[in-house]
Order: structure tokens, then C-alpha cells, then sequence
């Protein structure tokens, strides 16, 4: 464990010259990171959308107290678990920014103790 904290304490003070450097490497990798979130929300709102409008179709066969067309039975379940699939793909994103910031921050953290930078 010695070495290898030694080691990353080395890679640390050899790849960044100052703390600010440490800032730019994470908002460098924080930009794909966002940039898939952004993806993520854009998506999940169309998902969304769609399903809301198959369960108002599906409320007006209710209400005319016919029976829900198998097609848009299947068409609902569909668009939950793509509306599930994309929550889910969000959440995993979400997780790897903050994991990404805890990585940086505690990189940032080391190299001001190591340098005084």
C-alpha cells in the first residue's frame, strides 16, 4: 500500500505543475460526463412524454369502458421500461460525475499537501 500511494504521490506532483491544473484535468472529464447527463435528461423527458400520451390513450378506452388493444398494452410496457432503462442509464451517470469530482478533489487534496501548491 506504501508503494503505491508512493507512486500516485509521484505521477501526482510529476503530471500537474499547480492545484489550478488538477481543476482543468476534472472539468476536462467532467465535460463528457455532463455532456451524457444532458443526453441522459433529453431523452428521459421524450420517454416520458411518449408513455404519458400511450396512458391518456389508453384512459380514453377506459372511460368508453372498452377493452385496452393489445398493441397498446404492449406499446405502454415498451415505453416503461424504456422510460426505466434511461432512469436507470441517468443514475449511472450521476454516480460517475460525482465519482469523478470525489477523485479530483481528493487528487487536488494530495497535491496541495504534497507541494503546498
Amino acid at each position: 500500500a506504501a508503494i503505491e500511494r508512493k507512486r500516485r504521490d509521484v505521477t501526482l506532483t510529476s503530471t500537474y505543475s499547480n492545484s489550478k491544473e488538477v481543476d482543468l484535468a476534472r472539468n476536462r472529464n467532467l465535460q463528457q460526463v455532463n455532456a451524457r447527463i444532458t443526453n441522459n435528461n433529453s431523452q428521459l423527458k421524450l420517454a416520458n412524454d411518449n408513455l404519458l400520451g400511450l396512458q391518456k390513450e389508453s384512459e380514453g378506452y377506459t372511460r368508453a369502458s372498452k377493452p385496452i388493444p393489445k398493441d397498446l398494452q404492449d406499446d405502454i410496457k415498451e415505453a416503461q421500461a424504456r422510460v426505466d432503462k434511461l432512469q436507470q442509464n441517468l443514475e449511472k451517470s450521476l454516480a460517475e460525475k460525482a465519482a469523478v469530482e470525489a477523485r479530483y478533489d481528493a487528487d487536488k487534496a494530495r497535491y496541495q499537501e504534497l507541494t503546498g501548491k
